[in-house]
């Protein structure tokens, strides 16, 4: 988990699971990604420096 960024990492069979906090928004707007890249490259980062 990192809470500075807001993510958490979960292993899984088929790999690794990433989730990020949630996004209120209406049910027919188009998703956003950004939160979500953001944690990933992060969560990226942290596992080659590991």
């Amino acid at each position: 988990m990192d809470a500075e960024t807001g993510f958490l990492l979960e292993p899984m069979r088929a790999g690794i699971r990433l989730t990020t906090g949630a996004e209120l928004a209406d049910l027919d707007a188009p998703p956003r990604f950004k939160q979500l890249k953001a944690a990933e490259q992060a969560a990226r980062e942290d596992l080659s420096a590991g």
